[in-house]
């Protein structure tokens, strides 16, 4: 009669099984083969089997991981910039270097381009991203004054007058909102407070106040300047 027997098995043994796979599968390549997947941003080496690696490089030779960039941004700042420099000129021995070599290669170089991103010696750089980013919000800013302006003009006026009245109706009881405000908004638009309320609105001359009553609760009341009232 059989036994079974249970062995333990950790995350390590499995990390170090995938490890071993996925080397015999890069030196099982052909040269051309392994030039495609060099070239190509989206093939598993760069996206499974290196992506890590040159993170924890990165950060273990004195890189830093940003507030505006994951480390996800970065890698691929390294990796595209790499393809690029892979597409201009090789910089490892296609013919004569074994593929665990090249890609080793490959994984010091995407971790320099990383590095290379936050030299203010080098043509794009942090620094300069950071100043684009802020130059968009700019132009986003500006952009969205800009619609703002054109919805008000495809606005016709008399919709805009029925908006004013309701302005100046609801302030009637707004204690910090006064005649002269609501013309200034009137103005703003091209109006007249005639234009608005068809009538002067100075003709009436009053203000509104609080008044204390003996429950301790207040009431509003209309103040009237003595040449206003016949």
């Amino acid at each position: 009669m059989s036994k079974k027997k249970s062995i333990p098995y950790l995350l390590s043994d499995y990390n170090n099984i995938l490890e071993d796979f996925q080397i015999q599968k890069i030196n099982c390549m052909g040269k051309d083969e392994l030039l495609i997947h060099l070239k190509n941003q989206d093939s598993w080496l760069y996206d499974f089997y290196l992506r890590q690696k040159c993170i924890n490089l990165f950060v273990r030779t004195g890189g830093f991981i940003s507030i505006q960039l994951s480390d996800d941004d970065l890698y691929k700042i390294g990796v595209e910039t790499t393809i690029k420099q892979i597409n201009k000129r090789y910089f490892f021995d296609l013919e004569n270097d074994s593929n665990t070599k090249i890609i080793h290669k490959i994984l010091s170089r995407i971790t320099n381009n990383i590095k290379n991103y936050f030299s203010p010696f080098r043509k794009i750089n942090y620094t300069q991203f950071n100043n684009y980013l802020y130059e968009m919000e700019d132009l986003d800013d500006a952009f969205e004054k800009i619609v703002q302006e054109i919805d008000l003009e495809k606005i016709d006026r008399e919709t805009i007058k029925i908006g004013l009245k309701k302005v100046w109706e609801n302030s009637i009881v707004d204690m910090d909102f006064d005649m002269q405000d609501f013309q200034d908004i009137c103005e703003k638009f091209g109006f007249r407070s005639l234009d608005i309320l068809n009538y002067d609105p100075y003709s009436f001359a009053f203000k509104i106040t609080k008044e204390s009553l003996n429950n301790n609760f207040y009431q509003l009341t209309l103040v009237f300047d003595e040449g206003s009232v016949a």
